[in-house]
């Protein structure tokens, strides 16, 4: 176009035929069109390019804040979760450990119960043969007719062993007592035998009963045990998958971010280029 308009103002100056000119001019408002054609063709590519590369920036920049708002509210609800999980398990392995120490005492006392019963059947057991013994000896201390029978070994013996055998002093004192009184002695120990053996059958049965309560105790405990840590393990496992969504969800929203101002930016650098081609357009097009 300036080459063109030099030419004509040189034509003009050296005083050219009209028609010359004429045509120079006709030429030049032909090229100045063909130019204006290619520019809005060009702008018009331009534009199309721009509503295209803005509208996937938007997209992109919509698509992101949706996951960051998602995954936002995702991890508020994830940490409350996490904390009340924590809180839970610390409660659990709280329980399992009282009731584990329960049961430890409860079989403690089991076994404490145990022996102790084991000890008193041996005292109604020496209580009983001692009896035994004692009732045997009288009944041997007397004759057919019911007299007493003086049995030198017996007592002999009996010398021996001295105050510290106290059964023994009274199988010796009763064995010299008048037949009505040695019948009252004799009946005496059989009837304190018939109440210690009763007080054994009832220790006997009153242990049963125990022991069969500390079963029942034993195994309720132990029931309560094991569902606690099944639920223990269940709430682990609730935590772990927790925690994992958790770390999912930052990842996200941390590449969200970053996709975030990757298309604020890309958006901010296509809408100021395609501003300056609007410009270059606007300006080019008013000069021709």
């Amino acid at each position: 176009g300036k080459n063109l308009l030099d030419t004509i103002a040189l034509q003009v100056q050296n005083q050219a035929p009209l028609a010359d000119i004429s045509r120079l001019l006709a030429n030049l408002k032909a090229d100045l069109e063909r130019q204006q054609a290619e520019a809005d063709q060009l702008q018009s590519e331009r534009e199309a390019e721009c509503a295209q590369a803005i509208a996937e920036y938007n997209r992109r920049i919509e698509v992101a804040e949706g996951i960051i708002d998602e995954t936002t509210e995702n991890i508020a609800n994830l940490k409350a979760k996490i904390a009340e999980l924590k809180t839970a398990i610390a409660n659990l392995k709280q329980t399992i450990a009282t009731l584990k120490e329960h049961l430890a005492e409860l079989i403690a006392d089991d076994a404490a119960e145990r022996d102790a019963f084991a000890n008193r059947i041996e005292a109604y057991n020496t209580q009983l043969e001692g009896l035994d013994q004692i009732i045997e000896m009288l009944k041997t201390q007397r004759d057919e007719e019911g007299e007493a029978v003086p049995d030198v070994q017996s007592l002999l013996q009996l010398a021996k062993i001295g105050k510290k055998n106290p059964m023994a002093a009274l199988v010796q004192v009763a064995a010299s007592l008048p037949r009505e009184q040695w019948e009252k002695a004799v009946n005496l120990m059989s009837e304190l035998r018939e109440r210690i053996a009763q007080k054994k059958a009832a220790d006997i049965q009153q242990e049963a009963a125990r022991i069969q309560k500390f079963e029942q105790d034993k195994a309720a405990l132990e029931k309560n045990i094991a569902s606690n840590q099944q639920k223990l393990r269940e709430t682990e496992a609730e935590l772990a998958e927790n925690e994992q969504s958790l770390e999912e969800n930052e990842r996200r929203k941390a590449a969200a971010e970053v996709e975030l101002a990757s298309a604020q930016k890309g958006l901010e650098e296509k809408t100021a280029q395609c501003n300056k081609w609007r410009e270059e357009y606007e300006r080019d097009s008013e000069k021709r």
